[in-house]
């Protein structure tokens, strides 16, 4: 006899109980003839497209059934992130930060603007609080508070349903410059989210590893009696970063990610990692006890150059990029000017103003983007610059 054919109520109880019969069954460890334990498969992550065309994928991190407030965690995959602490395309969201804006310029003055995971580029109000530049239906109140060298030392966020989180309130969460000119020395440039609190007065923690090039780590993430900690290995490529005319290099990665609870082991999953033909680290596998691995494999795409014949003296011309904010390098040398005379040197003294050391200051920390343009990144690019018909091979140096 078929279930279909059985009457409503009956047919509803039948497929109520194999469903019931059917889902115990998944949570029984499978055994096989011979007694030995067989692994069950983990929960294949769903891979989407965006609007701009990238790949997009998340790995949910399982976490023990509580009633107290916790994070979400995930690995989320998009191809166009860049190579971080899980490796190219990988990052932790609920790992929100705040920073200094670079796009457009850090100079650790008060003409600094700021961004944040949270909310995209923040605008500041008259009350010196800040907020989304962009409205949305995420409405964050940004407010800075203490005064860490040029800047605040840390944040206080609150959105719309009352949940506060917190930015740079432990010294591990805030992630100084290093190598500032005296006055500006302490200054911060990163806010690291360390607690997330709802309006019942819930809350975790999040604590971090920092290294002495200026990189952080996540170290643990904490609510109730439960604990999510990181393991960190030395990494086979190291990512090198140019920031504050130094370079450093990100020299570890996650290996591990381990939930416990009351004490007990909850779920342990190893991350593996193989080099890429971008000679980057990729993730390649993610072990977790009692199940089968999860294997990630990619395509790749590597640009070669081809060996040119004819080169023209052209690429061998410098481009320079002109500093953005003209009105700043004007400052700095009406002040130098100023320092030159004896005469407006005392006036400015007379405003508390000493434009020798104003003038020197603004030398060492801009005077190469005033005077020379900004510095960035090589760039290669073709275009007909001569206008004589022929593609020209141009590189940016700076």
């Amino acid at each position: 006899m078929k279930i279909s054919n059985i009457c409503p109520p009956l047919n509803h109880y039948i497929k109520k109980t194999l469903g019931t019969i059917f889902a115990i069954l998944l949570s029984i460890p499978l055994l096989s003839n011979t007694g030995t334990q067989v692994e069950l498969p983990q929960s294949l992550p769903e891979v989407t497209v965006g609007a701009n065309g990238k790949a997009n994928m998340v790995i949910d991190i399982e976490l023990p059934v509580s009633n107290a407030f916790q994070p979400n965690v995930q690995l989320a995959y998009n191809s166009n992130t860049q190579n971080g602490i899980f490796g190219v395309g990988w990052q932790m969201p609920s790992l929100h930060t705040i920073s200094r804006l670079e796009l457009a310029g850090v100079h650790y003055d008060s003409d600094d603007r700021f961004v944040s995971s949270l909310g995209g580029k923040l605008q500041k109000l008259t009350t010196g609080n800040y907020r989304n530049q962009i409205e949305n239906e995420s409405y964050n109140l940004f407010v800075p508070s203490g005064t860490c060298g040029v800047g605040p030392c840390q944040w206080t966020v609150a959105d719309k349903n009352g949940t506060k989180y917190y930015f740079g309130h432990t010294a591990d969460s805030r992630i100084e410059t290093l190598n500032l000119p005296p006055g500006k020395s302490g200054s911060v440039k990163i806010w690291a989210l360390n607690k997330v609190e709802d309006p019942n007065g819930n809350f975790y923690t999040i604590t971090y590893t920092k290294d002495a090039s200026g990189f952080y780590y996540p170290k643990t993430i904490s609510y109730s009696d439960k604990t999510i900690e990181f393991t960190l290995s030395t990494r086979s490529d190291t990512n090198k970063e140019y920031a504050e005319n130094i370079q450093s290099g990100m020299d570890k990665i996650v290996t591990g990610i381990k939930i416990t609870s009351a004490g007990e082991t909850f779920r342990d999953y190893t991350l593996h990692y193989e080099i890429g033909s971008s000679k980057r680290s990729k993730l390649s596998k993610v072990s977790l006890a009692g199940y089968k691995d999860l294997s990630l494999s990619y395509t790749e795409t590597v640009k070669t150059l081809k060996k040119l014949d004819n080169v023209s003296s052209s690429i061998h011309l410098d481009y320079r990029v002109p500093f953005y904010n003209q009105a700043k390098c004007d400052e700095i040398k009406t002040k130098c000017d100023c320092s030159a005379s004896a005469e407006c040197t005392a006036a400015a003294a007379s405003y508390n103003i000493n434009v020798q050391e104003e003038c020197a200051e603004g030398v060492a920390l801009m005077g190469d983007y005033c005077f020379l343009g900004m510095q960035i990144g090589p760039m290669v690019f073709m275009d007909d610059v001569d206008k004589d018909g022929k593609t020209d091979l141009i590189k940016i140096t700076g």
